[in-house]
């Protein structure tokens, strides 16, 4: 049931992000928004080949508003994304699950050089288990974990499709505050609710359109831990393709790929320990451009 809740919250989010428009109150400030819902039915009966049933559905909102105004830039966006899959007579289960905040403020140095302080902060809405269907081992929930970036450097943003942030001195605080999800999983000691970790950062955005209504986007995160295995990238790296087919529909492929040298879990092969982790979403649904 509370899976249902929260599949229509973010609905309901969805839903308002498509009814209504945001208006700049000055024209130092840029704003956009874009939602979107995927859904996905596959019936069967009598079907000799086999298989099963499945429902699938998923939410996303994308948000950004940025500030530009002599010399000073303030750049924020925010994604909200919640995907629930039913197959057969299976209870359903969650198949995407992300809150993302990040904000950057820069002070012109230079060229196309600039000043810049980052924040983000990164955890889920939901529950979510070892194995889904048995439910019997919490393995993440709302800040458990939850992310929390901190860093200072110079950003380098030639034109508006490319840019490449840069820190030597880089804070990530990793907290785990629900009691059902093992801490160590996730680099704390058992006991603790928070690791701490002092770097170098990394951040390279890139987006541009591929033909008239394709647009790509990548976002790569590199970090370093000074403390502990400097040697030891973790590595974030986003890729999104969307077509627009027109105002309303669009198809989009988005995948994510994750390595973080203290995530110790259940692998696909059946072992338990670091691994490359993947994602990769497929959809075709309803989204809208606010701005």
């Amino acid at each position: 049931m509370k899976k249902i809740y929260t599949l229509l919250l973010a609905s309901i989010l969805c839903g308002s992000a498509f009814s209504q428009e945001i208006e700049p109150s000055d024209s130092s400030w840029n704003y956009n928004a874009i939602g979107t819902l995927n859904f996905t039915q596959l019936g069967l009966s009598n079907w000799a080949a086999g298989g099963e049933n499945s429902l699938s559905l998923v939410g996303f909102i994308k948000a950004n508003a940025n500030y530009n105004k002599n010399g000073n830039a303030w750049e924020n966006s925010l994604e909200l994304g919640y995907g629930m899959l039913k197959q057969g007579s299976r209870d359903f289960v969650k198949s995407d699950d992300r809150i993302k905040l990040n904000s950057i403020y820069k002070h012109k140095a230079k060229g196309n050089w600039s000043y810049a302080t980052a924040l983000g902060f990164e955890t889920t809405f939901d529950l979510g288990f070892k194995d889904p269907f048995a439910r019997d081992t919490v393995v993440s929930q709302f800040m458990a974990p939850g992310t929390v970036n901190l860093s200072i450097g110079m950003d380098y943003k030639p034109n508006d499709k490319f840019s490449v942030y840069m820190s030597p001195l880089a804070l990530k605080a990793i907290y785990v505050l629900a009691e059902q999800v093992d801490e160590t999983q996730y680099g704390l000691d058992r006991g603790d609710k928070a690791r701490y970790e002092l770097g170098a950062s990394l951040v390279m955005n890139y987006k541009t359109p591929l033909m008239e209504n394709i647009t790509y986007e990548t976002k790569l995160e590199l970090y370093s831990n000074y403390l502990d295995n400097p040697q030891n990238i973790d590595v974030k790296w986003y890729n999104s393709i969307v077509m627009q087919v027109n105002k309303y529909i669009s198809m989009n492929l988005q995948t994510e790929l994750l390595y973080d040298d203290n995530t110790v879990f259940l692998r696909d092969n059946g072992t338990t320990g670091k691994a490359v982790q993947f994602k990769e979403v497929l959809g075709l649904g309803l989204t809208y451009k606010l701005l």
